[in-house]
């Protein structure tokens, strides 16, 4: 399951497993559009199915990159 978090200084996505009680920051986003719009994409099968292997995360998404 993913969730989005709206932190002081970033938006995040995490993923939390309950098969593993695991908790993994997979996505962090300085602009809270781009942030929704990842997590919408991941929320439909984008992803892993809450299954995202560690050595891919985090992503940080820089405030100028426009692609994801």
């Amino acid at each position: 399951m993913y969730v989005f978090e709206d932190t002081k200084h970033a938006f995040q996505i995490r993923e939390m497993s309950g098969s593993y009680n695991e908790n993994l920051i997979v996505a962090t986003f300085d602009n809270a559009d781009r942030a929704r719009s990842v997590f919408r994409s991941l929320k439909r099968g984008s992803g892993f199915d809450g299954q995202t292997p560690k050595f891919f995360c985090p992503v940080l998404y820089p405030k100028d990159n426009n692609s994801y």
